[in-house]
């Protein structure tokens, strides 16, 4: 069957979805992806027909407005200036999304399409399944981690923030909404994206270990927790990362175990700045640091006399086996694949959804969490010895050690064809 994928943001929005459909490829399924543009080179290279969506997240996050509401950890502000770029792309996002879906014999789609996704199918009737990094769905047990990093103390209260982030998310996607759904021949009044996947029992995958996040029990009965998502070996090849760098390999073999630091694809303000203090903590700790460049403009090499490298695109499956700890943004992907190689984390994280992950991997006794805008070489000296304590190194041991029989992309694939033939 044909089988449409719609996918929006970084690489961290794309990479669990198409893992799906690398895996659904697999069973013998036609697969459609819609990407933002860029994005589009690692859909084809990983072999599938790409519908593309005319805009740059990539450019979005390095932008000057970006940057300072990152800093800020202004969450709301953030999924405002979201919208506002998707609303200046206009009709041209619908019809990429339209037309991947066309002929399809059902829809899989992300967070950031869902939405339009819902408008589609309430027009053509198609089945759907959507898949979330994080989860979103009304609950007691924990507040949205899009709307905010604080500790919201009462069930009641968890609740109030959930139905405040659902009103402004419809709110502020609302003209986009009614934008998609006058094109479609559709009335203008929708409930919102969440609204409407209750209404409709849309099945929800939300593609997280549950030892991170235990599915709530008040939950709807359509979301289930699938566990974290494989890379397959075609997807890492597709982002250039099929083997090791040979000079970061015989850095890796040359001393002890490093510690490992990824920002994703949360660009660092002030790269040299930042180099020198991972540097200083390197030196204050007597441990070795290897930097994945990711979106940030690092200069590739070594430094602070070899105890510091900075390498380019990097499979982090591979390398995380060979360090005893992470230092990170706190992006749903890398939370999830730092947790599963069973080393301890230090989540930095820049504000949306990566507050939540840093507070969930303090509270699951995996490491520290500690805002980037406060992160200081001494802090940071002090956040890694704390999440090198033994009690912590055997936490994530045990952790990871659970969660190496976990396959989400698998769970979600199984998902898509069961609904596929139920309607």
């Amino acid at each position: 069957m044909k089988i449409a994928v719609l996918t929006y943001g970084s690489r961290g929005d794309l990479q669990p979805p198409l893992a799906a459909a690398i895996r659904l490829r697999e069973r013998g399924h036609h697969i459609a992806v819609a990407a933002n543009a860029d994005n589009v080179e690692a859909v084809t290279t990983a072999g599938f027909d790409v519908h593309e969506i005319p805009t740059d997240i990539r450019a979005f996050l390095r932008s000057d407005i970006v940057a300072r509401l990152l800093r800020s950890g202004g969450q709301a502000t953030f999924t405002r200036a979201f919208a506002k770029m998707e609303r200046e792309s206009g009709a041209a996002v619908d019809e990429a999304l339209i037309s991947a879906c066309a002929g399809a014999d059902i829809i899989l789609s992300g967070p950031v399409t869902l939405a339009v996704a819902q408008c589609i199918v309430e027009r053509t009737g198609q089945p759907l399944v959507a898949h979330m990094p994080f989860p979103l769905g009304r609950s007691r047990e924990y507040a949205p981690p899009l709307l905010t990093g604080r500790t919201v103390p009462t069930g009641f209260l968890r609740l109030t923030t959930h139905r405040a982030f659902q009103f402004l998310y419809t709110t502020t996607n609302r003209a986009s909404v009614r934008r998609i759904r006058r094109r479609l021949g559709l009335p203008d009044s929708f409930p919102g994206p969440f609204a409407r996947a209750e209404a409709d029992r849309t099945p929800i995958e939300l593609l997280v270990s549950p030892a991170l996040f235990p599915r709530p029990a008040d939950w709807p009965p359509q979301y289930r927790i699938a566990g974290r998502p494989i890379v397959p070996d075609e997807l890492r090849a597709a982002w250039g990362e099929s083997s090791i760098d040979p000079a970061v390999d015989r850095w890796l073999a040359a001393g002890e175990p490093p510690v490992f630091v990824s920002f994703g694809s949360m660009p660092v303000p002030d790269p040299a700045g930042c180099l020198t203090m991972l540097a200083e903590a390197a030196r204050r700790t007597g441990l070795r640091i290897l930097v994945d460049a990711g979106w940030s403009d690092f200069a590739l090499g070594t430094h602070a006399s070899g105890a510091v490298m900075v390498t380019g695109a990097s499979n982090h499956d591979a390398i995380l086996g060979r360090c005893r700890a992470a230092i990170h943004h706190g992006g749903s992907g890398t939370t999830q694949t730092v947790a599963a190689a069973g080393i301890p984390a230090v989540v930095t994280h820049f504000g949306v959804d990566q507050v939540f992950w840093g507070k969930r991997v303090a509270a699951a006794g995996l490491g520290v969490e500690l805002p980037i805008k406060k992160l200081t070489a001494d802090r940071l000296a002090n956040a890694l010895r704390a999440a090198l304590t033994p009690r912590v190194v055997a936490r994530a041991a045990a952790v990871g050690a659970a969660m190496s029989a976990e396959d989400g992309a698998r769970q979600l694939c199984d998902t898509v064809e069961r609904t596929a033939v139920s309607g």
